[in-house]
């Protein structure tokens, strides 16, 4: 399945594609899902083999996409993403960690890849969907999304700085306001530490 979708996005490369991350995203579904599906080596080959396919088709798909329409791509990754994190909080699949691990570095790059059209929207909507899932971190068992959270701070802080004030003069801000972000991250951090060790290893 993999292979055929491949073969058919030599030729038709939009349609191609998405055939190939829905096929990838559609065996990792299968070996993720609470349900019985057979021997628990079929799982395994699943998730393997889901993998791989993911790994292959979601670069090649997002750059072709987001070279003509970068926000809309971005958001169509953002809100997978979201839905992914959505489902973690629930614990509908197998392995809530990793699904959430997953999400929550697809919002932060979701929120990137719409810069390729529009800085200023994406800075802003990075920064907006940082302090989000910093907020959602402080909730009970959902501690991991304020590592993601601090991650886009320390990416779209700096970048808004650089975006919005052009010129020389910007690099004392640039300095100040990144060196002001990563002092916080890392106070936030240690605060959120035996939590986040006590989470994990529940």
């Amino acid at each position: 399945m993999i292979v055929g979708t491949a073969m058919a996005a030599e030729s038709l490369q939009g349609p191609g594609f998405v055939m190939m991350v829905l096929t990838a995203l559609g065996l990792l579904t299968l070996a993720s899902v609470p349900i019985d599906i057979g021997d628990p080596a079929d799982r395994v080959v699943l998730t393997v083999i889901g993998a791989v396919g993911s790994a292959q088709a979601l670069p090649m798909t997002i750059g072709y996409f987001a070279e003509h329409a970068a926000v809309a791509t971005g958001l169509v990754v953002w809100s997978v993403a979201g839905g992914l994190v959505f489902v973690a909080s629930r614990k509908l699949v197998r392995s809530p960690i990793a699904t959430e691990i997953i999400g929550g570095v697809a919002l932060v790059a979701g929120a990137a890849i719409t810069g390729v059209q529009s800085v200023a929207f994406a800075t802003l909507f990075g920064s907006a969907t940082a302090a989000a899932l910093i907020a959602l971190g402080t909730q009970p068992g959902r501690v991991l999304l304020s590592l993601f959270g601090s991650l886009g701070l320390l990416v779209n802080v700096p970048w808004a700085i650089r975006h919005f004030f052009p010129g020389e003069g910007r690099v004392p801000l640039l300095i100040l306001a990144s060196g002001a972000v990563i002092v916080l991250v890392a106070v936030w951090l240690a605060r959120m530490s035996g939590r986040l060790r006590r989470e994990l290893r529940h």
